[in-house]
């Protein structure tokens, strides 16, 4: 399993210090745990997938896929919950709460502005 912590940490592209800071753990107890001198705990497995979304049977046997199909409600409603746990000033609530104000006609037309930036996205 430590090759795939450190497996999964250099995919996320996160230092041992961020991915440690982000489990609670220390940065010299993940790199025990990637040397192979320390085990996770099921605590930290759990953890592990559901702060970053990653497949339990791969990180404990090396089968399937490295992260879990998301579907497109779930990260819907993860945004949706960071948001209510963010900060007033943050601009995705801020954004959210001007959207919950719009009369019918304006929810229209922001539909078809959304509609013609998506358009120039893609």
């Amino acid at each position: 399993m430590n090759i795939r912590i450190k497996t999964l940490r250099n995919e996320l592209a996160l230092s041992q210090e961020d991915f440690a800071k982000s489990l609670n753990l220390s940065r010299n107890f993940v790199w025990m745990i990637e040397k192979g001198e320390r085990e996770p705990s099921d605590r930290t497995i759990l953890d592990i997938c559901r702060i970053y979304h990653v497949n339990e049977n791969w990180l404990r046997t090396g089968e399937g896929d490295i992260f879990q199909e998301r579907t497109r409600e779930t990260e819907i409603n993860e945004m949706v919950d960071a948001m209510y746990k963010t900060d007033e000033n943050d601009f995705r609530y801020q954004l959210m709460k001007l959207i919950a104000q719009l009369k019918p006609d304006q929810i229209h037309t922001l539909r078809e502005i959304v509609e013609e930036l998506n358009k120039n996205i893609l």
